[in-house]
């Protein structure tokens, strides 16, 4: 009875995984903002989210997030551009794989400030659990591909957030113009489900009650029924088979996606950011000068300050009013 108990715990547990979410937080999606179904020869196909081209309004970003009892929060402001022009198919595009159960809200904003700081078209795909079925994100892998093929772009910047890495290398690996942006990837699926499980046992202590071999007995249901199975997910040893151009931004304090995996990796066309103290949600929340500052330098190619503001925003304790728009 209670092996029977254990199972159908473990199939809930696997259930509330794999269960498809609504990508959009509500029907008021601004009118700027273009729903593209994007499909391959065979008809999967994966909603993505863009701006309009015509679009050319002043932008006033802000993104709000909480630090223990402290409050901080990142703005952003850019003058609307007059002169911006229809951009073309052959420039370059940026693709943006948000990691699973990453708010749209969030992804949304960082989406507009790429937009802004690269004048590229930006791609946002949604995380791997608002798929119909479950399989991490690679079932949005050749739709994106099929797209990205239609367009030509002179080169295409794939960013992958948390388990969005899995499917931005898929993508990435299969042009050669591509540069690929890891942010917080999730080497191991079974360990970031075990650190988020030890998490959650903090907050309800109803979950102490249940072992964690039903948690690992979860994990392999997620894999049985996503037809998916770890070495197909695992990105340090499909990265060692790539010579894509690669930049991997990972926290030695992201208990969610340990950077530990990332110690005894050395590669020429690998380069490794590392941040001393962030957690996993500042991480996929872009939550820091530095790494703010060192991802837009890679998108852009070139060195880009942690004051130059007019670029990464500023960030800071919301009580700040050295933070508000200029």
């Amino acid at each position: 009875m209670w092996s029977y108990f254990l199972s159908g715990c473990a199939s809930f547990i696997a259930d509330r995984i794999t269960t498809k979410l609504d990508a959009t937080p509500s029907n008021d999606i601004p009118a700027w903002v273009v729903e593209t179904p994007l499909c391959d020869e065979n008809n999967n196909c994966v909603t993505a989210y863009s701006i309009d081209d015509e679009f050319k309004a002043s932008l006033k970003l802000s993104f709000t997030y909480h630090l223990e009892d402290e409050t901080y929060v990142w703005r952003f402001h850019s003058k609307a551009n007059k002169s911006k022009k229809r951009r073309l198919l052959n420039k370059d595009l940026v693709v943006i794989f948000g990691g699973y159960g990453q708010t749209w809200q969030s992804m949304f904003t960082h989406q507009m400030w790429l937009e802004s700081i690269t004048q590229k078209q930006v791609f946002l795909i949604p995380s791997a659990n608002h798929s119909h079925h479950f399989q991490f994100g690679l079932d949005f892998v050749a739709p994106v591909a099929a797209e990205i093929n239609r367009r030509a772009p002179q080169n295409v910047h794939i960013v992958g957030f948390s388990m969005g890495a899995v499917a931005a290398q898929r993508v990435a690996n299969q042009f050669d113009n591509a540069h690929l942006h890891l942010i917080a990837p999730m080497t191991d699926f079974v360990r970031s489900a075990d650190a988020i499980w030890d998490s959650g046992k903090q907050q309800n202590l109803l979950l102490n009650l249940i072992p964690k071999d039903t948690v690992q007995q979860a994990t392999s249901l997620v894999f049985a029924r996503a037809k998916v199975s770890s070495k197909d997910i695992a990105i340090i040893p499909n990265m060692k088979k790539s010579q894509t151009p690669t930049f991997i931004y990972i926290s030695e304090q992201d208990k969610i996606t340990s950077a530990v995996d990332w110690k005894a990796y050395k590669s020429t066309n690998v380069l490794i950011h590392k941040y001393l103290q962030l957690g996993h949600i500042e991480m996929v929340a872009l939550a820091d000068q530095n790494l703010l500052a060192n991802f837009a330098g890679n998108l852009l190619g070139q060195k880009i300050s942690i004051e130059d503001a007019a670029v990464i925003g500023r960030l800071c304790h919301i009580d700040n009013k050295q933070c508000m728009y200029e």
